[in-house]
């Protein structure tokens, strides 16, 4: 892909692009947790998370199927490291029989 000024590039050679793309699957990982603890910044923390994986196509380093691929782990590592802490959490809370 060409744009005026050539500050983008196509994505680089099979060697050395990632699947999943890491920064998505943090992305999404932090935006999940978020949106699970405190859901009023739900739309501000999904559109981020939106935002970082768009960055990561338009400067050519991921292939969409990267980014998407990161946002799908990273969605299931937030929601289930919240399930844990929450379970954690409430099993130090129980009384002891």
């Amino acid at each position: 892909m060409t744009i005026p000024g050539g500050t983008v590039e196509n994505c680089a050679d099979v060697s050395i692009w990632s699947l999943p793309s890491g920064h998505s699957a943090t992305a999404a990982a932090v935006a999940v947790a978020l949106a699970m603890l405190w859901r009023r910044i739900t739309a501000i923390v999904v559109l981020l998370a939106l935002l970082e994986g768009f960055s990561r196509i338009f400067v050519g380093v991921h292939y969409p199927h990267d980014v998407l691929a990161g946002y799908l782990l990273g969605a299931v590592l937030g929601a289930a490291s919240v399930f844990a802490c929450n379970a954690l959490r409430f099993q130090r809370k129980s009384p002891e029989l």
